[in-house]
């Protein structure tokens, strides 16, 4: 559980360097980060849902491969930001359990 906080960075965007170029096509998603999971000691999985509406009826979940932009991702919770996350589809790689194909390759914070 991450408390809410304010006069965090003023940083408003992270790309990932861990995805190869090749791989650029997937989409954007609009909205709010309300969860951010990393589990495993040694191959770590981040995990993040993203409320793509204000009526709370639809979320994604999506794969986070750099540590970069998840700790964003948690400043960008803690602080309750609107974002805007392009991904990548990546779903021919193998994943694990509740992982989903989609990867996080850009998070840009709105105002």
């Amino acid at each position: 559980v991450y408390p809410v906080s304010t006069g965090i960075e003023p940083v408003f965007s992270v790309e990932s360097r861990k995805l190869t170029r090749t791989t650029r096509t997937g989409g954007i998603i609009v909205g709010r980060i309300v969860t951010a999971v990393e589990v495993g000691k040694i191959r770590k999985e981040r995990l993040l849902t993203i409320q793509q509406s204000t009526g709370g009826d639809a979320f994604e979940v999506l794969n986070v491969a750099d540590e970069d932009v998840y700790d964003f991702a948690i400043g960008c919770l803690k602080r309750a930001d609107r974002v805007r996350i392009h991904f990548v589809d990546r779903s021919f790689k193998r994943v694990r359990w509740g992982a989903t194909g989609r990867f996080v390759d850009k998070i840009e914070r709105l105002e």
